[in-house]
């Protein structure tokens, strides 16, 4: 599901609306992989052309569920649910796929589904998103839901002495005074005409992959070089032990 998760992004920020983003391929896939658990024919072929898939194979779906969870020293967790209309039944087939494979929560639509489901959210989430299902209306009829929770410490810490007040120029040609975090140290950096990027290990396994366009290069830009093939060059790429300056925005 690479190349969807990045034609994702892109499609995100070709929308006008939106200035900063938080989006997750993975939670979208997993919801898309629900959908597909229940549907045939023209709509699974719909769905599975959208991920990128070729066939359906459920036990997939429950292995990347247990790959990105099974670090005991990360906390991560991913909630997947489904919530129905108590006037519409689910095949009992259908229920356990998803029970199965995506750890799945299914249960039917209370008479105030908005607290309902900010109340599942908000657990899922360990109180960090509250009140997210407040415009969910009472004629809905069916939810899915996925929450992901990731909380780690850097493998190599920011410095708290070395945070510091500096300019954050926007894609638009704005710009404003924010805390920046920074650190010297030995990094897997790679350069290229569009951008410059970063991997900040936390931890464990995982790592954070920061991209920067080149001052000039609108992000527009910088997102048409990022797909499944581009990120493998990427990857194979990485310039690893190489000094970098890195500048990331704090709280």
């Amino acid at each position: 599901m690479v190349q969807f998760g990045f034609e994702l992004v892109q499609n995100v920020q070709d929308s006008k609306e939106l200035n900063n983003v938080v989006v997750s391929p993975l939670g979208l896939g997993l919801s898309l992989g629900m959908v597909a658990a229940g549907a045939a024919t023209t709509t699974l072929k719909g769905i599975l052309d959208t991920l990128g898939l070729e066939h359906l194979v459920l036990k997939d779906f429950k292995a990347l569920n247990r790959d990105i969870t099974e670090d005991s020293k990360s906390l991560l967790t991913v909630a997947n649910a489904l919530f129905v209309d108590k006037e519409y039944g689910l095949i009992q087939s259908f229920k356990q796929d998803v029970s199965d494979n995506f750890g799945a929560h299914v249960d039917q639509l209370t008479s105030d589904p908005a607290e309902q489901i900010s109340s599942w959210i908000a657990k899922a989430t360990k109180d960090k998103i509250k009140d997210a299902g407040k415009d969910v209306s009472e004629n809905v009829r069916l939810v899915l839901l996925d929450c992901i929770y990731f909380k780690d410490q850097w493998k190599t810490p920011f410095n708290t002495r070395e945070t510091h007040n500096s300019t954050f120029h926007r894609s638009d040609g704005t710009s404003f005074s924010m805390k920046l975090m920074s650190r010297k140290s030995s990094m897997s950096a790679f350069e290229s005409k569009e951008f410059v990027a970063v991997n900040l290990p936390y931890g464990n396994r995982f790592v954070a992959t920061v991209i920067l366009p080149n001052e000039g290069v609108p992000t527009s830009s910088t997102l048409e070089h990022l797909n499944k093939e581009d990120w493998g060059n990427f990857k194979q790429n990485l310039r690893v032990n190489r000094q970098t300056y890195c500048c990331l925005g704090s709280k």
